[in-house]
């Protein structure tokens, strides 16, 4: 969640940076997005917003890990790297249900981010770096990044992208991290 937190920050102070770096991001998807507002705030009505919103988890994440079927965790869509998998299944900081009132808040807080007033907010000399997996459910395995690309493209903004084939959500822990990371380095020398 954190490269829409990014994308967020762009608009409003991204003229504080020389550079951005979006992994495993995702552009506008208007339809399911407005599903997901709509059943998160009739949950809160029903439930309260501190409840988990369990349902989104399934929804989100059970989705996300259907591709990669059978599976072996439910974090499966995360990479390639089983033992990277198994760490985050192990780690009680991750996988946790987020509060229905924090799905209601993410999902209106996204709603913002494929608009043009957003869009045009963006500093026109941010250079932005967009990398993805092949087959991260996030990005809608990259052809969701494809159309963010398109999106800042259009609005004048320098924008950079490189797509891993096979890889998957996390590519800072994936099986070919070392590549990654020097794709990463190098267009931070050169951009930043």
């Amino acid at each position: 969640m954190g490269s829409f937190l990014a994308q967020s920050l762009f608009a409003e102070d991204g003229i504080e940076y020389r550079g951005a770096v979006l992994c495993g991001s995702d552009g506008p998807r208007a339809a399911p997005e407005a599903g997901g507002r709509a059943l998160a705030a009739a949950l809160r009505l029903a439930m309260g917003g501190r409840k988990p919103g369990t349902i989104f988890n399934a929804l989100a994440f059970g989705l996300h890990n259907r591709q990669f079927r059978p599976n072996r965790t439910p974090f499966d869509w995360l990479s390639r790297d089983a033992a990277e998998v198994d760490l985050y299944v192990a780690d009680e900081r991750c996988g946790f249900p987020l509060t229905v009132q924090s799905w209601l808040d993410f999902l209106n807080g996204k709603k913002l981010l494929g608009t043009k007033e957003h869009v045009a907010r963006i500093p026109k000399g941010l250079p932005i770096y967009i990398i993805g997996g092949t087959l991260d459910p996030v990005g809608d395995n990259a052809k969701g990044l494809e159309r963010l690309a398109w999106l800042y493209r259009s609005a004048g903004l320098q924008v950079d992208c490189r797509f891993y084939e096979g890889a998957r959500h996390e590519l800072l822990n994936e099986t070919n991290r070392g590549e990654v990371t020097r794709d990463i380095v190098a267009w931070l020398d050169a951009h930043c």
